[in-house]
């Protein structure tokens, strides 16, 4: 589906791309892949709001899983 991009404002179809990303979960960094989509013109990468994965949820299981909660 395209979309406008939020920074070159062309309508565009994004690509999706994981990253990792680096929280701070009581005081502990914990890395999770987070999905983003980046705009193939400009190179604008930006959270997908209809996403249904949360990258914060995602870290805070991590922590959970190393603190065995």
């Amino acid at each position: 589906m395209k979309r406008k991009c939020p920074e070159c404002e062309m309508i565009i179809e994004f690509e999706k791309v994981i990253l990792p990303e680096e929280f701070i979960v009581k005081d502990e960094k914990v890395i999770c892949n987070v999905e983003l989509l980046r705009c193939p013109a400009c190179g604008t990468e930006f959270e997908d709001m209809n996403s249904e994965n949360d990258p914060y949820d995602q870290a805070y299981k991590e922590y959970d899983r190393r603190k065995s909660i």
